[in-house]
């Protein structure tokens, strides 16, 4: 009796387990067919502004963005409960369909300049920082209330803690992007691309 009820409960929890999945791709295959039929609507748009007088190798060919990637993405990541394989799946299989009907993309060389730019950013706030840190150690803490240095000291404080809310911005920021070019290049997402842990600010 307990070997039955132990088998129906694990037939049971795998149906379940199997719905589940299947009421997913089924999601996933729709909003793709949607998102196609977009597409395929845009170009249809595209050619009849143009006319039959512009040359083929004239015409603007519809591009698939970072910033419409990043929304795709993250649709299929939520749908999937963060399953990397199912997103990696998905991936690939709108890249094959972007190529199919003739859609460039420009994800992969928007992601590398989004890349240096949060870079660059994150390096620029270090340097604030460092130098508002410097400026607050100058001023040191043994000074009374009201006083030209303690308001001094109280402003870089805030500016520090404004320096480091903006660096995990961009940090975060730089993460999701780094994390969103590997999955489009069909890669495993490599650990530590996953944004830090907010700060605590005192």
């Amino acid at each position: 009796m307990v070997a039955q009820a132990v088998l129906n409960s694990y037939i049971m929890i795998s149906t379940l387990h199997y719905l589940v999945g299947l009421v997913i791709i089924t999601g996933l295959v729709v909003w793709i067919t949607h998102l196609y039929s977009k597409i395929r609507d845009l170009r249809r748009q595209i050619k009849t502004l143009e006319g039959p007088h512009e040359q083929p190798e004239r015409r603007r060919r519809p591009c698939f963005k970072l910033e419409q990637y990043l929304e795709f993405l993250n649709r299929v990541h939520q749908a999937s409960k963060s399953d990397v394989s199912v997103t990696l799946a998905v991936t690939r299989a709108l890249k094959d369909l972007l190529a199919k009907i003739g859609v460039a993309f420009s994800v992969e060389h928007e992601a590398h300049y989004r890349i240096e730019h949060y870079q660059d950013a994150i390096e620029r706030l270090h340097r604030e920082s460092e130098m508002r840190q410097q400026r607050l150690d100058r001023l040191g803490d043994n000074h009374q209330l009201g006083t030209p240095q303690s308001l001094s000291a109280l402003d870089s404080k805030l500016k520090l803690a404004e320096l480091e809310r903006k660096t995990w911005d961009f940090r975060k920021g730089l993460a999701g992007v780094r994390f969103a070019l590997n999955l489009w290049n069909g890669k495993e997402p490599v650990r530590g691309t996953e944004p830090p842990v907010s700060p605590t600010v005192n």
